[in-house]
């Protein structure tokens, strides 16, 4: 009889999302329960925010009780893999964790960088910056803010059973302690960079990949807040940017602009109507099967797809304008980009300086780029060709 594992999510399962994590070739390996607890961490206009088509035959519980209530039927030889862990800072999230140490489960848990983060300086502009002008003397904020460092250092109290911890990093160290074991995985965008059958085309297109920034298409409902305070007129400026260049770069290269939303909207009908590109969508689930035959990749703010483009060695062009630099600043994303930025060598382009649309640099730093990829995605201490479900599984088999 095949293992059972049950996987406990923060967030909503959509179909792409469960492609990502690799619970679609797992599921071929051992028997797999999806239970989503969305309810339990987001708020439903957060919810409504994901178009993705939702997974089928996924337990969603509405309370903790229910799920209490229903977890504790399982026997204790079951697998659970714990995603509500990266909310650690939650009280569901402490309750749940309570629950499962408890009932004696063997939990995986996940460790995990998808890109190079930078450590921000807590200097005393930091904390003016954070109290006067982004939370306002939001002390409800600054209240919530307290309960969960109250909440984290609680959850270091709680052990389980028998933990294993899926990790890319390349500093753990805690392999000493008996119930805790540590299964080196890759990022899961280089484990679907393998998944990928390569088929030699025509570079023929350009692709763009979405974050929808300033936020995601919608997102904005959130963000419209005293915090951000987003200007719509400069959101107007900043989508008549994109069209205007796009449309200069299908006329000038008779190449295709391809765009790549985000995994919120892909594989729904909903962007198609709404989107505020009008140019060709890809609506497939592996991101790297539009990257791996692209002849140039444009982004407009860190986001982890841009992995994709490491791995196929395809130039990368940071999409920028004045516009765009000051909602950057709002989100403090502007340490964050340039580091990334110059750790692959990626080159600006101002969208907002019409007289530079003839130099596009589509320069490629293979050596930057090998760098990154040992450093973030590929884990040397992982089979190099091997996909992360297949890691799993292997380890579950041996371990448990």
């Amino acid at each position: 009889m095949r293992r059972k594992l049950i996987i406990l999510s923060s967030l909503p399962i959509t179909n792409i999302a469960s492609f990502k994590l690799g619970f679609d070739l797992l599921k071929k390996k051992i028997n797999i329960e999806i239970q989503e607890l969305s309810d339990l961490f987001i708020s439903k206009k957060f919810q409504d925010i994901w178009k993705s088509r939702r997974k089928k035959n996924v337990i969603k519980f509405k309370s903790f009780l229910s799920w209490f209530f229903f977890i504790i039927k399982e026997p204790s030889s079951t697998i659970i893999f714990n995603l509500t862990e990266m909310n650690a800072n939650r009280v569901n999230s402490f309750f749940i964790k309570l629950t499962l140490s408890i009932k004696g489960f063997t939990v995986i848990v996940l460790s995990y960088l998808d890109f190079a983060q930078i450590k921000v300086k807590k200097n005393l502009t930091y904390f003016i910056n954070k109290i006067f002008i982004q939370h306002k003397y939001d002390f409800i904020f600054y209240l919530n803010y307290f309960k969960k460092i109250l909440i984290s250092y609680l959850n270091n109290f709680i052990t389980y059973k028998k933990e294993i911890v899926l990790t890319n990093k390349k500093l753990e160290t805690d392999n000493l302690k008996k119930n805790k074991f540590f299964c080196n995985i890759h990022s899961f965008d280089y484990s679907n960079f393998l998944r990928s059958e390569y088929k030699k085309k025509e570079k023929n297109f350009f692709v763009f990949l979405d974050a929808g920034l300033p936020f995601y298409l919608h997102d904005r409902l959130l963000l419209n807040s005293i915090e951000y305070n987003i200007d719509e007129n400069i959101l107007k400026k900043i989508e008549d940017e994109y069209n205007s260049f796009f449309t200069f770069l299908e006329k000038k290269f008779k190449k295709k602009v391809l765009i790549v939303p985000h995994p919120k909207l892909r594989g729904s009908s909903f962007f198609n109507k709404n989107f505020y590109l009008k140019f060709e969508k890809f609506n497939k689930f592996n991101t790297n099967d539009a990257v791996r035959e692209a002849y140039c990749v444009f982004i407009n703010c860190i986001t982890t797809s841009l992995s994709f483009a490491v791995l196929n060695y395809k130039p990368i062009v940071f999409l920028t304008s004045k516009n765009l630099i000051s909602i950057l600043n709002k989100l403090s994303e502007l340490a964050q980009t340039k580091n990334t930025l110059s750790l692959l060598d990626i080159k600006k382009f101002y969208l907002d300086r019409r007289n530079n649309f003839n130099k596009i640099n589509f320069s490629v730093n293979r050596e930057k780029y090998d760098k990154y990829k040992l450093q973030l995605l590929q884990n040397s201490k992982a089979i190099s060709n091997k996909k992360n479900s297949d890691i799993i599984y292997k380890f579950i088999k041996n371990n448990t």
